[in-house]
């Protein structure tokens, strides 16, 4: 039987693989930091000599933010506090994390950094001055992460297919490919996260490659699935998919149902106002007319009528 924060926790995962749901940086980010494991594991690869004097366990998400409301669409940030492990040492460590989610560089990026930063430190002054550690999440397409150490975490894999997420087919499909069996290897040692590591992956396909790949992907994904419930977390996915292509089909046809009852009705209007104007109007007129597909060329016909009086007044031929 499934406990109320299990049926909370699975329901947020399936929200993730709606397809309204956009900005993937910064929602994929916030979902695989709240596995505070994830936030230790990057400040290994980022700076180990760090990380070995703080207690991740302890680690707790502040719920503040200091990126102006205006600039929300672009990017986002996080702040966390984790305890030394030595306990006789006062004070905790700031992790600030500005998750940013353009499409082009933006120049200014580090001066916006620095501006947070103050920000976090001029709150410290009414508080305490403690260490403060700040991770810029960058998401342009064509950029790479920094030179990192390489761990023994799952986290480490997830950041060797995000290096490749933008890349052809082929390369992504050898780097999932890759990273799956590395994976493997670390599942025993901390099942959750290994579980976690998977949704994580079959969410970065759903959403950043494109869809004539992502079957191929999926299907590798669920060979090395073994939870039930993962399995069908991943085809929640895929059946959100689905529906997304059916929902896209549907507004096409709708749009396509109205422009062609559009052109139906200029091409009714045409022919009477012919009758009006004229008088008994061909039946090659109306079969000439009952083939035209352009609603500008039915306007400019339209148009001539208004003022013609015989049809050689009207320029039949474009």
């Amino acid at each position: 039987m499934q406990t109320d924060s299990k049926k909370t926790e699975l329901e947020e995962i399936r929200t993730l693989f709606d397809p309204n749901v956009g900005h993937f940086a910064d929602k994929s980010a916030r979902w695989l930091f709240k596995k505070t494991e994830n936030l230790h594991g990057l400040v290994k690869i980022l700076a180990s000599e760090l990380a070995e004097h703080f207690d991740f366990t302890q680690t707790k998400v502040e719920n503040r933010s200091f990126v102006d409301d205006t600039l929300r669409d672009l990017v986002s940030d996080m702040v966390f506090t984790v305890p030394y492990q030595d306990e006789t040492l006062e004070g905790d460590l700031t992790i600030y994390i500005l998750i940013e989610h353009q499409s082009t560089v933006d120049h200014l990026m580090g001066f916006r950094l620095l501006s947070y930063m103050c920000q976090i430190w001029r709150r410290q002054l009414e508080e305490q001055i403690v260490p403060t550690y700040e991770i810029l999440l960058y998401g342009v397409k064509g950029t790479n992460f920094a030179k990192v150490t390489e761990v023994d975490h799952s986290f480490e894999v997830l950041m060797m297919v995000l290096r490749q997420e933008n890349a052809d087919a082929t390369s992504i499909q050898e780097t999932m490919a890759a990273a799956l069996d590395r994976l493997e290897t670390l599942a025993s040692e901390n099942p959750e996260l290994h579980k976690h590591a998977l949704l994580y992956l079959y969410y970065l396909v759903f959403f950043k490659r494109p869809e004539k790949e992502q079957e191929h992907l999926r299907q590798l994904l669920q060979t090395y699935t073994h939870d039930k419930e993962v399995e069908n977390i991943i085809m929640t996915g895929a059946e959100a998919l689905i529906q997304k292509g059916i929902n896209q089909g549907l507004q096409q046809g709708i749009e396509q149902g109205i422009e062609q009852g559009e052109i139906q009705t200029k091409r009714e209007i045409l022919l009477r106002l012919l009758d009006i104007r004229i008088g008994e109007v061909p039946d090659t007129i109306t079969r000439k007319v009952s083939r035209m597909r352009s609603r500008s060329r039915l306007d400019a016909l339209l148009e001539q009528a208004a003022t013609a009086q015989t049809l050689d007044d009207i320029e039949w031929k474009q």
